[in-house]
C-alpha cells in the first residue's frame, strides 16, 4: 500500500468505551483502517461551545454548522499537513474540508466515513414529531431545517474526494449528493455465542428509543400485538431515553421496559429471548449495528430487509417480514413452535460465521482509497 500515515477526525465521545451504534461503527472503522496497514493517528475533536455558536443553533440545527471547536481545528489541520490521507469520521465533519483542502492541498485525498447521511434520519423526524415523542428539534422551523441540512449535505461534497458507506443504499445517496467516488463496506460479526434458554413468547428489543425510524418500527408493531390480541407475546425493551420507555409501557400491555442494562444483564436477559426484534420498515440511514451483536449472540432475530441493510453472510440468514402484519404473525408463529425456533437459530449461526471477515473489508477499502488517491 501506497499510503501509510492517515488522520482519523472523530468527536470525543464517540471513540472509547461507549456501547451505541455511533461508537461500535467509528471502533470498526479504526480496526479496519489498521488491518489496512495504516499508521492512523487519532485526532479527538469537540463540538463549537462559543456562545454566538449555541445562540446562532437555534436559527440553524444542521450539524454540518460550525461542528468543530476552532481550537481543535488547529490540531485538525497540524495534523493533516503530515498525513497521506485524512479520514473524517461521520459527514458532518465535511464542514471543514474546505478547511483542509486550503491547508493541505489537493495532493491528500480525504475520505469522510459515512453512518449515513444526515437528510435521511431527519426527514423522519420531521415526518413523525408530531405523532410520536421525539426528542429531536427541528429549528428554526421544519422547513428551513430540511432545506438547510440538505443543501449542507451537497455543498459539503464538493471538498471531498470520497465517502465510504455502512450500506449499499448510503453509498448511492451518495452519488447523488455529488459525492466524487462512493462505495460501501459490510459490517463484520465476532462470535459471543449466549447460554440461549428462551421464555416462551418472550421477545426482546435494543435500540436508542428516540431514533425516528426504530421508535416508529417498534410502535407499529406493538399497535398490530393489540389489534391481533396477541397477549401471549411479551416484549421486553431495553434502551435510553427511560421517559419513552415509561411511555411505551402506558400505552402498550405488551411491554416490559428494562431501562440501559450493562453487558452482563444484557446478556443475561437476551438469553431468554424467543427472538431478537429489529422492526424498520422506512428506510433509514448507516446500519442497524445492534444486528452485529444480535448475530454474535447466535439467537434467532426476526428484522425486515431495510433492518438488515449492510449485512452479507455466505450461508443462512434471520427471518424478515416486510409488513407489521405478516411481523407479528411470526412472532406469534414463533411462540408456539420451539423446533422452528431451533431451525432459525441454526441459520443465524451460519450467517455469523459466513459474514464478511475484516481481511476481506480492509482489502476492499485499501482498493478504493488507492483508486481514490491515484485519481489525485
Amino acid at each position: 500500500m501506497t499510503l501509510q500515515k492517515a488522520v482519523f477526525v472523530t468527536h470525543h465521545q464517540h471513540i472509547g468505551d461507549g456501547k451505541g451504534g455511533v461508537q461500535r461503527c467509528t471502533a470498526e472503522y479504526l480496526e479496519t483502517l489498521e488491518a489496512m496497514g495504516l499508521e492512523v493517528q487519532i485526532v479527538r475533536i469537540r463540538n463549537d461551545q462559543r456562545l454566538d455558536t449555541k445562540i446562532l443553533r437555534r436559527l440553524n440545527s444542521s450539524p454540518y454548522f460550525r461542528p468543530v471547536a476552532s481550537t481543535d481545528l488547529e490540531h485538525v489541520l497540524a495534523a493533516a499537513r503530515e498525513a497521506d490521507i485524512v479520514f473524517l469520521n461521520q459527514v458532518a465533519l465535511c464542514a471543514v474540508a474546505s478547511q483542509l483542502k486550503a491547508v493541505i492541498g489537493p495532493s491528500i485525498p480525504i475520505i469522510a466515513l459515512s453512518h449515513g447521511c444526515e437528510i435521511t434520519d431527519l426527514l423522519h423526524v420531521a415526518r413523525l414529531n408530531r405523532q410520536l415523542p421525539l426528542s429531536a428539534r427541528l429549528r428554526p422551523t421544519r422547513k428551513q431545517a430540511l432545506a438547510q441540512v440538505f443543501c449542507d449535505e451537497v455543498d459539503a461534497r464538493a471538498h471531498i474526494d470520497g465517502v465510504i458507506s455502512l450500506s449499499d443504499y448510503d453509498a448511492q445517496t451518495e452519488t447523488w449528493l455529488g459525492s466524487a467516488a462512493s462505495t460501501w463496506v459490510p459490517r463484520t460479526v465476532k462470535p459471543d455465542a449466549l447460554d440461549w434458554l428462551p421464555v416462551v413468547g418472550r421477545f426482546g428489543f435494543v435500540g436508542t428509543l428516540d431514533h425516528a425510524p426504530s421508535l416508529e418500527g417498534l410502535v407499529q408493531v406493538l399497535d398490530e400485538c393489540q389489534r391481533q390480541g396477541a397477549d401471549e407475546l411479551e416484549v421486553h425493551i431495553v434502551g435510553n431515553p427511560p421517559k419513552l420507555g415509561e411511555w411505551l409501557v402506558q400505552r402498550y400491555r405488551h411491554v416490559k421496559y428494562l431501562g440501559a442494562l450493562n453487558d452482563a444483564d444484557m446478556q443475561r436477559e437476551a438469553s431468554t429471548w424467543s427472538a431478537f426484534l429489529n422492526p424498520i420498515f422506512c428506510q433509514a440511514r448507516g446500519c442497524s449495528t445492534k444486528l452485529a451483536m444480535a448475530l454474535g449472540w447466535q439467537i434467532p432475530i426476526l428484522t425486515t430487509t431495510i433492518g438488515r441493510r449492510g449485512y452479507v453472510w455466505q450461508q443462512g440468514g434471520v427471518v424478515e417480514a416486510n409488513t407489521t402484519a405478516d411481523y407479528v404473525t411470526t412472532m406469534r408463529q414463533l411462540a408456539q413452535d420451539s423446533e422452528k425456533l431451533l431451525c432459525l437459530r441454526e441459520g443465524v449461526i451460519q450467517a455469523a460465521t459466513t459474514a464478511a471477515s475484516m481481511s476481506t473489508i480492509a482489502a476492499a477499502m485499501e482498493t478504493f482509497c488507492e483508486k481514490v488517491a491515484a485519481g489525485r
